[in-house]
């Protein structure tokens, strides 16, 4: 049981670390949130990146799946879940 110890210790360290990174890149999550929720089109989709004026877009369902799954890990709100 020693030999864990010195372990346990490290990843107890490690564990307070990331939390204080996490807690100092607030901000950021909260930008990358908005960005991901601005990709959505109003058919329900989300684009692949953020719509210009002489590119024509349409979302895709490998778009739309990896902005789902961003918003859900980064605790964030589907903004248009009918459409």
């Amino acid at each position: 049981m020693k030999k864990n110890f010195p372990r346990f210790r490290e990843i107890v360290s490690c564990t307070a670390a990331l939390k204080t990174t996490v807690l100092n890149c607030e901000p950021a999550l909260k930008q990358t949130i908005t960005y991901v929720q601005k990709l959505q089109t109003t058919t329900g989709g989300f684009l692949s990146m953020a719509p210009q004026p002489n590119i024509r877009l349409a979302p895709t369902l490998r778009a739309t799946s990896a902005a789902v799954r961003a918003l859900h890990y980064l605790h964030g709100e589907i903004p248009n879940k009918d459409a």
